[in-house]
């Protein structure tokens, strides 16, 4: 009778941790392309001290945790300040792991 005790309470303490778990995901601190791109123009627009337009924007999810955003602009045959600007930012705890630009 203990012995079937302890497994049951052993089974509800596995089962609680479990949905703890579940409420707390850390890899949805950035879950989708838009809150990429978001946090992507607000580092930008500070680097360059100017607002960033809807240029054309490729996303792409690198092994589902790192986000990379290049930002070209519309134009290539214009010259747009700050050039094409890239920036990579982990899914999971949205830290930037690098920004530059290429002219």
């Amino acid at each position: 009778m203990i012995i079937l005790k302890t497994l049951l309470l052993l089974v509800l303490l596995i089962s609680c941790g479990s949905a703890k778990q579940e409420l707390y995901r850390p890899e949805d601190m950035v879950p989708t392309e838009d809150v990429a791109v978001k946090i992507a123009k607000v580092y930008w627009g500070k680097s360059l001290n100017s607002t960033v337009y809807d240029e054309y924007i490729q996303v792409t999810l690198v092994n589902n945790d790192i986000w990379y955003l290049v930002r070209k602009p519309k134009l290539e045959s214009h010259k747009v300040y700050g050039g094409v600007l890239f920036i990579k930012i982990k899914k999971s705890d949205g830290k930037i792991l690098s920004m530059g630009n290429f002219k």
